[in-house]
């Protein structure tokens, strides 16, 4: 499965592919060149070490694994470095790939583009959370579904909050 389009000059491709549990297992040339990681790196990284916000990045991780959160193709990031250097950048494609690994590829954008990052739009994210902590809160403590109900507030507490701290589009 393939969200977005794919690069046609490999040498320039901006990639890493994550594991189901959040693993960077691998990344391209330029992408270690650019963060300023090495292959042997990629072992004890997880996701969201290229995002500047790890918890943000886990808890989207964990809700698109899940099927409830689409990819953000198209959306422009900032790609954290190891010294600090931020990149910026658009994700153009998220690849599932048959040993059930994520490969996200981007391209380097332009940063007055990225300080343009839009707001959260769809689904709104203030709006799910608050959905999340009224579902918790109608819930019986004994219920199974409590954990699950509690990772998904958390979850849309951590995106609402990541979402608010963006510059807004001018409109």
């Amino acid at each position: 499965m393939t969200f977005g389009a794919r690069i046609d000059d490999p040498t320039k491709e901006l990639s890493y592919t994550i594991d189901r549990e959040g693993r960077y297992v691998s990344a391209s040339p330029t992408m270690l060149t650019l963060l300023g990681w090495t292959i042997d790196d990629l072992p004890s990284l997880h996701v969201g070490a290229a995002t500047g916000q790890p918890e943000v990045a886990r808890a989207l991780w964990r809700r698109f694994q899940a099927g409830r959160f689409p990819p953000p193709v198209g959306d422009p990031a900032l790609l954290h470095g190891r010294a600090g250097q931020v990149i910026p950048a658009v994700l153009v494609d998220v690849e599932r790939t048959p040993a059930d690994t994520f490969t996200l590829r981007y391209r380097l954008a332009d940063p007055e583009v990225v300080g343009r990052v839009r707001q959260a739009e769809a689904p709104d994210v203030l709006t799910a959370w608050r959905e999340a902590e009224r579902r918790l809160a109608a819930m019986p403590s004994d219920d199974r579904g409590r954990d699950a109900a509690i990772e998904d507030g958390e979850d849309w507490r951590l995106i609402s909050q990541a979402a608010q701290a963006r510059p807004r589009s001018p409109r």
